[in-house]
């Protein structure tokens, strides 16, 4: 039992090596599968999904040349800020990498590409807040005066009812004294034949006045009709 123990240890120190040799193999597999699996990604334009192998990759291995392709990788995603990172990473731990006049060259299009994205986001801020109502403050309406009716008789159907009224009340005034005229000729007339003398011409001039008379009183009340007529219609016509 005294020497169980040392050999024990001796067995188990023997056998370290080999198992950390394995274990690096291992480790160093499976970053390798992860970074064969972003290259095919990569040619595939899914550059999201080359970005989460290659870090798989690059956190297994650790090995800097990762850090380019997921620069990359992002360059072509537009994330102009990541690739920027990942260049600037790479660089710092290669940096007499041979394609090193390359790489600054890439830093300097993203740091330029990264100003004008920001400038963009800023423009496109400014013009939003330029059109956002400002707070507590009401837009101003500017109300127009409201459209003044014309006076009824100072339109054309106004003028016509104005005219036809005048025109009848003329006709029918002149109608009431020529008729008046009219009866007292008839009268005259009838008391000179009673007499015995009828007079021909008074009676001529009393039918004359007669006609004249009823001709007028038609014409009046014609008139007083339109008039009375057009008056009662003006809210459903259109004339004005």
């Amino acid at each position: 039992m005294k020497l169980a123990l040392p050999l024990l240890c001796v067995l188990l120190a023997a056998a370290s090596p080999a198992r950390a040799d394995k274990s690096r193999r291992a480790i160093a597999d499976e970053a390798r599968e992860h970074y064969q699996k972003g290259i095919t990604h990569y040619d595939l334009a899914d550059y999201d999904a080359a970005i989460d192998e290659f870090k798989k990759a690059y956190d297994l291995s650790k090995e800097p040349g990762l850090l380019f392709n997921l620069a990359q990788a992002a360059r072509l995603k537009k994330d102009w800020r990541q690739a920027l990172q990942f260049y600037e990473n790479f660089i710092g731990l290669k940096p007499d990498t041979p394609n090193r006049a390359d790489v600054d060259a890439q830093i300097e299009k993203m740091k330029a590409a990264l100003a004008a994205e920001q400038a963009e986001q800023r423009r496109l801020a400014e013009q939003r807040a330029a059109a956002r109502p400002v707070v507590g403050s009401a837009p101003t309406i500017t109300a127009s005066p409201p459209e003044r009716s014309q006076p009824f008789l100072a339109t054309r159907r106004g003028r016509a009812i104005t005219g036809l009224a005048a025109a009848g009340a003329a006709a029918l005034i002149t109608g009431a004294i020529t008729g008046g005229v009219s009866l007292a000729d008839r009268s005259d007339y009838d008391a000179g034949c009673n007499r015995g003398a009828c007079d021909h011409g008074l009676y001529d001039a009393g039918r004359s006045l007669a006609i004249g008379t009823d001709v007028l009183l038609s014409l009046g009340g014609a008139c007083a009709l339109v008039a009375i007529v057009l008056t009662a219609t003006r809210r459903h016509a259109g004339v004005r």
